[in-house]
């Protein structure tokens, strides 16, 4: 990617999109052996780079695929309403990895 960068010429209003996002996941799964096309899926997705619980989830979601195991979600749901904005970021962070979860499992569906 900073190759690509380094190559790509840009001019006028045009510019790369979440690049330093796609760069630092590069980073984190730069270690687990993925052909090409599944890394650069894998640095499409929507994960939060500085969410180092994300991180960790991404990173495992990364070596379970390229192993050819089963993915499993690896969150659990309360079944109560948050009652405190720590209770509620929780939840947030939940989402947020359901969201990662659903949106690789609809690119990679075995």
């Amino acid at each position: 990617l900073d190759q690509f960068s380094g190559l790509a010429q840009l001019e006028g209003v045009f510019f790369f999109c979440h690049y330093v996002q796609m760069l630092e996941l590069a980073k984190q799964i730069d270690h687990v052996p993925l052909e090409l096309h599944d890394r650069y899926t894998f640095c499409c997705s929507p994960c939060n780079y500085n969410n180092p619980k994300m991180m960790a989830k991404f990173l495992d979601y990364a070596v379970l695929h390229c192993d050819g195991k089963f993915v499993p979600i690896g969150v659990s749901l309360q079944n109560h309403i948050p009652g405190t904005v720590d209770e509620l970021a929780i939840l947030e962070d939940k989402h947020y990895l359901l969201d990662l979860y659903m949106w690789l499992s609809y690119r990679f569906p075995t």
